[in-house]
Order: structure tokens, then C-alpha cells, then sequence
């Protein structure tokens, strides 16, 4: 049997993390689409603001927060 890590989920720290989810995807709302569609001028700037606004919401917490889900799946 494979084991599939389909549990990754920020529910059980949802308190802590809603902010930084409501925020990041607002931010994810503004950029997401234009970028993904090429249809800025200037893509590099755009992706860049894009990352910027994500890291000044603490989009790093979320991804630290899923990448210590994996590292505890891994470990069993």
C-alpha cells in the first residue's frame, strides 16, 4: 500500500493561521490571475511585488507550518 500525504492542513492551527490565510489569499486574488495570464508588461516586477506582499503577510509561517506537517509524516 502507498501512503499518500494528503493530511497537509493548517485546521488543527486554523486560530493561529486564519489571518495569514485570509491575507495571503487577498493577495493571491490581486496578482494570481494577471500573472498567471502574461498580461503584465513587466511580469518580473509584477512577480516580485507579488512575492514581496505574500512575504509582509508571513506567507513563510504557512509554508514553515506545512513543511513541519511533512517532515513529521516522514519521520513515521
Amino acid at each position: 500500500a502507498t501512503t499518500e500525504i494528503y493530511t497537509l492542513s493548517l485546521h488543527d492551527a486554523l486560530p493561529i493561521f486564519q489571518d495569514y490565510i485570509t491575507q495571503v489569499s487577498a493577495i493571491n486574488g490581486k496578482y494570481y490571475q494577471t500573472l498567471a495570464d502574461g498580461a503584465l508588461d513587466d511580469w518580473k516586477a509584477g512577480y516580485e511585488q507579488y512575492k514581496a506582499e505574500l512575504d509582509m503577510v508571513g506567507n513563510q509561517k504557512i509554508i514553515d507550518e506545512l513543511q513541519r506537517q511533512v517532515d513529521e509524516f516522514l519521520k513515521k
